[in-house]
């Protein structure tokens, strides 16, 4: 209860706890675990029940998931995973995998140690997804307005300065793109680092 900190419920899914996320409408919860290959779905008016669920995900078949968001009719799921760099697309209501989306023209370096796609953003109007690249120190923009007909395609790539990339966060109104630990604040307008 949040007046008084006690916990009034559980939900068992997945291993090891990663994200979890409430769809736009508040009727869903998504749940995503470290070290599972699925991303379970609960119902909120049936508290502490799994409904559905997407998957298997992470196509290097390791398992975990990582960074995921679900866009605002909580009918697609965009999730990361723990050796991929880019990103899958799952329908919600039949959990099944619809698009496995490399990054094109990049790659993870042998050396590299840690999460390549440690962060993923939606824009507000649906149409465009933003990707994490830690190895190359970069963000990748994706027009994802054909789906469920048409896989999602790369549009454009910003560098960053900061040594360090995790999350991204867009603005309530989508201007800015926020790379989370690198610090830098991009236009989306003008695909730039203004701050």
């Amino acid at each position: 209860a949040a007046t008084t900190g006690r916990v009034v419920g559980a939900i068992a899914a997945g291993r090891s706890p990663h994200d979890t996320a409430v769809g736009a409408n508040g009727q869903h919860v998504f749940l995503g675990g470290a070290s599972d290959r699925y991303l379970y779905e609960a119902d909120t008016s049936r508290p502490w029940r799994v409904v559905g669920r997407m998957g298997p995900l992470t196509p290097d078949g390791v398992g975990g998931i990582r960074p995921f968001t679900i866009d605002a009719q909580d009918r697609f799921a965009f999730t990361t995973g723990n050796h991929y760099l880019g990103f899958q697309v799952s329908d919600v209501a039949t959990g099944r995998v619809l698009y496995t989306v490399p990054v094109p023209g990049f790659r993870i370096p042998a050396t590299f140690r840690g999460i390549p796609s440690h962060g993923i953003a939606l824009s507000p109007d649906q149409r465009y997804l933003w990707v994490a690249d830690r190895p190359n120190r970069a963000v990748h923009e994706f027009d994802i307005s054909g789906l469920p007909r048409r896989a999602p395609l790369m549009i454009a790539t910003v560098h960053i300065s900061g040594r360090h990339l995790g999350w991204l966060n867009l603005s309530r109104d989508g201007r800015y793109l926020f790379a989370g630990d690198a610090g830098n604040v991009i236009d989306t307008r003008t695909r730039t680092t203004v701050a």
